[in-house]
């Protein structure tokens, strides 16, 4: 009892001395949410008064639009009874409110369309953003997992890719650790690499029949090159002059 009593006091100093923006956790780390859970952990109905108390002195004193960054956590201090669906119904429609041109007029509010996609896709097209930074760690990882995604049977990556405007390196490169990884789902690639399979760059050319013989394709017969006659100039091999032998110090 003595340690709760003890609690109680620590927890009601720590909402005193933290400001109106506590209740925002990129302002000051929320340091109003954490004191009112606090408080609402040791003694579950003054705790839920104190923060109801708290939160309207606080909009009255005009914060107000800054509560929805963290009105999830917000709501659950004021009841332990909350309809997750009935909230998200509610922001929609503020975020609507918020959009809209007239709000003298309804039926000028612009509706919120979610389009519907798949978690695979919205997870790709935000690795395909992260894979064109240029970090190159974090666009490698980026790279990595998007491969995973590929080979675990996801068809839809290369095409977003293209659509995306991606660097042929960066989709051969994606195909090569899908190689790693799984043949079957390597045959997304198969376009991309008959087209660069002859490209007078080494590397794109490297990647593209790596990907072809590892699906069991016959490599295109490429033209061989004239390369200029400086490729086969050599120097004889000759011993170092004698005075090179000789020390400095030594004379010659």
């Amino acid at each position: 009892k003595g340690n709760r009593e003890k609690a109680w006091k620590i927890a009601q100093e720590a909402l005193y001395t933290s400001n109106v923006y506590g209740w925002v956790r990129y302002a000051d780390g929320g340091t109003r949410i954490n004191s009112c859970q606090l408080l609402i952990d040791i003694d579950n109905v003054n705790g839920r008064r104190i923060a109801m108390q708290q939160l309207a002195d606080d909009i009255s004193a005009g914060i107000g639009y800054d509560l929805m960054q963290n009105l999830d956590e917000i709501i659950n201090l004021l009841s332990d009874k909350i309809d997750i669906l009935k909230l998200y119904e509610h922001k929609l429609m503020y975020m609507s409110w918020m959009l809209r041109d007239d709000c003298s007029r309804k039926e000028d509010k612009p509706l919120l369309i979610v389009d519907e996609i798949s978690i695979q896709d919205a997870i790709s097209r935000w690795l395909i953003y992260i894979m064109k930074m240029p970090i190159i760690c974090i666009s490698e990882r980026a790279k990595i997992l998007l491969a995973y995604l590929i080979a675990d049977g996801f068809q839809n990556g290369v095409c977003y890719m293209n659509e995306d405007n991606c660097d042929v390196r960066d989709i051969l490169e994606v195909g090569m650790y899908v190689q790693e990884l799984n043949c079957e789902a390597l045959s997304n690639f198969q376009s991309v690499a008959m087209e660069y399979a002859k490209s007078t760059n080494y590397l794109f050319r490297l990647y593209a029949q790596t990907i072809l013989t590892k699906l069991g394709i016959s490599l295109p017969d490429i033209e061989k090159t004239q390369l200029p006659l400086t490729y086969r100039l050599s120097l004889p091999i000759t011993n170092f002059p004698e005075f090179y032998t000789h020390s400095l110090t030594e004379g010659y």
